[in-house]
């Protein structure tokens, strides 16, 4: 007697493929902050932004002598020019993948896209901040150069303190919580959380919650 065999419904049989894609792991986009950036428009007819300085007037501590008027001075004024330049990419769908595919392609696509285009003003930002930013170097280094960091030349307490030291004094403004910010590598935030030395890291979280545990008892 004849058997009806799988093979028969090979030309039939189609794998159940999940409509929701898998997350990606992604980093995250710390360069290309709005919120630590000045915002400008361009200038009209241009695809330059220009913003003017003017720097304070230097300390005077001139005593006037009565009836004369001190010498005229002139504010110094320079502009900060920024040119614009292009980027981008290019996705290609045709017209019947978009019909047969059994995921949005499109909205996937735009979003690909998107988180593309984040990640590369990402990084060309840090590239423009490493090239023209004010270098600090770790005090191990010799020439102060990056090919002077030795691999024992790590991140301590010690050296933030320095640097902020030297922050204040150079009269950079601190943000609205009266503290400066830092984006470090997880790498450096290891070497920092490993600063067992006296006055080094302090986990203020943990702190803090030590604090209030101590209070607590106190009022009990």
């Amino acid at each position: 007697m004849a058997q009806t065999t799988a093979s028969v419904f090979g030309a039939a049989i189609t794998f159940a493929l999940q409509r929701e894609t898998l997350k990606n792991l992604r980093a995250a986009l710390v360069f290309g902050d709005k919120s630590v950036a000045d915002q400008g428009t361009f200038d009209s007819g241009t695809d330059t932004i220009t913003f003017l300085n003017v720097p304070d007037l230097p300390i005077n501590v001139t005593v006037l002598t009565e009836g004369t008027a001190p010498a005229k001075r002139a504010l110094s004024i320079t502009t900060v020019s920024i040119s614009s330049a292009q980027y981008g990419d290019l996705l290609s769908i045709t017209d019947l993948a978009k019909v047969k595919a059994p995921i949005e392609v499109v909205r996937i696509g735009a979003e690909r896209l998107a988180r593309q285009a984040q990640e590369s003003l990402d990084q060309v930002s840090r590239d423009v901040i490493a090239l023209g930013g004010t270098v600090a170097y770790h005090t191990g280094a010799a020439a102060g150069t990056r090919v002077d960091i030795a691999a024992g030349d790590l991140m301590t307490a010690s050296e933030l303190r320095r640097l902020n030291t030297k922050m204040k004094k150079s009269k950079i403004p601190q943000f609205g919580d009266g503290y400066y910010r830092a984006w470090v590598h997880p790498n450096v935030a290891y070497d920092l959380k490993n600063d067992t030395t006296t006055g080094g890291f302090i986990d203020v979280t943990s702190w803090r919650r030590n604090f209030e545990n101590s209070v607590d008892a106190l009022a009990a």
